[in-house]
C-alpha cells in the first residue's frame, strides 16, 4: 500500500489573523442586531427572537476569545485533611488546586465501628427496659425484693421457688 494525503478535520488553534477574522464575526453579528433592531420596530415579536439569538450567539464567542478558553465540565475530588482539618478541592485533569477550606462540624464527626451494622434508613433504634429478673413486684407491701442473685455453679442446689 503506497502512502496518501487527504484532509481531515481536526483542532488547530487560532492565529493572530484567525483571531481578528473571529473578531470581525463579531462586528457583523453587531451590524445585523442593529439592522434587525430597526425591523424590530416595524415587526417587534418577528425579530425578537432572532436578536435574542444573535446576541447569546456574540456573546458566547465574545467571551471565549476574551478568555482564550470555553467552560467544560471537569472531573475534581475533595479530599479531607483532619490533621489540618481542611478538605482541598482539586482538578483532576490538571492536578491544580482550586480552593481548600476548613471542615464543617459534620466532616469532622466520624463514625466509630461498633460491630453492628448502621441502620440503612438512618432511624434510631429505640431499646426496650425490662425489670431485672432479682426484683420482685411489691403487692400491698407484703413482698419485698430478691436479694442479688450469686452466680449459680454445678455442685449449687436449684433456688428454691418464692
Amino acid at each position: 500500500m503506497e502512502s496518501r494525503r487527504f484532509m481531515k478535520e481536526l483542532p488547530v488553534e487560532l492565529t493572530a489573523t484567525e483571531r481578528a477574522a473571529k473578531q470581525d464575526e463579531v462586528l457583523e453579528f453587531l451590524d445585523q442586531i442593529e439592522d434587525e433592531e430597526e425591523e424590530k420596530k416595524e415587526d417587534a415579536s418577528a425579530h425578537a427572537a432572532t436578536i435574542k439569538e444573535l446576541k447569546s450567539n456574540m456573546a458566547k464567542i465574545r467571551k471565549q476569545l476574551r478568555s482564550n478558553s470555553e467552560k467544560r465540565e471537569v472531573e475534581v475530588e475533595e479530599t479531607p485533611d483532619f490533621r489540618t482539618q481542611t478538605v482541598t478541592t482539586t482538578r483532576l485533569d490538571t492536578g491544580a488546586v482550586l480552593a481548600e477550606r476548613t471542615m464543617l462540624a459534620e466532616e469532622l464527626q466520624t463514625e466509630l465501628d461498633t460491630g453492628e451494622p448502621a441502620d440503612p434508613a438512618g432511624e434510631t433504634v429505640e431499646e426496650t427496659w425490662s425489670e431485672p429478673s432479682n426484683v420482685v413486684a411489691m403487692n400491698g407491701g407484703d413482698s419485698e425484693p430478691a436479694p442479688p442473685s450469686k452466680p449459680s455453679g454445678p455442685d449449687d442446689p436449684p433456688p428454691a421457688d418464692m
